[in-house]
């Protein structure tokens, strides 16, 4: 049977070498959550396209602007584009050549405005997600890692 100190040296507990190794990963991961928050921060106030209050038949209003549930979005965009089919093919029988509206707005504007809201909450849950992820991480890092932080931190405000 081996020693404790034979069990020690082979799991890479020598001299600090786990911690070390930790140390490494917790970095490794703690920049890679920085990064995508950086790629994705760059979330800007939407321009909406319509009035953003849309009202289809079977539905209650929904609030483009304040919804969050993505199925619902997802719905409201297939139905806008089965009603745009639909009536294309009805408006080229007839040989009408008109824009197609829905509540006064163009019914592609609508489509813009749900994909945008769409957008906007995934990438609201992915900030969520990653300030989570960095907030699991912050115990983990060492004391000397806090410390470089702090001070590259400091260096980026001079």
């Amino acid at each position: 049977m081996p020693n404790l100190k034979t069990a020690f040296l082979r799991n890479g507990y020598d001299n600090g070498k786990k911690s070390s190794i930790i140390d490494d990963k917790v970095a490794k991961l703690m920049e890679t959550v920085q990064n995508k928050r950086r790629s994705i921060a760059t979330l800007t106030k939407p321009s909406w396209l319509t009035n953003c209050s849309l009202v289809l038949p079977g539905f209650e209003r929904i609030n483009i602007q304040i919804e969050k549930n993505l199925s619902l979005l997802a719905i409201a965009i297939g139905t806008l584009s089965r009603m745009k089919d639909d009536t294309t093919v009805v408006m080229k029988d007839l040989q009408i050549d008109i824009p197609i509206k829905w509540q006064n707005y163009l019914i592609d504007d609508w489509i813009t405005d749900l994909s945008l809201r769409i957008k906007a909450t995934q990438i609201k849950e992915e900030q969520t997600k990653l300030k989570n992820l960095e907030i699991k991480l912050q115990p983990l890092l060492s004391e000397d890692q806090r410390r470089e932080m702090a001070l590259a931190e400091i260096e980026k405000q001079l």
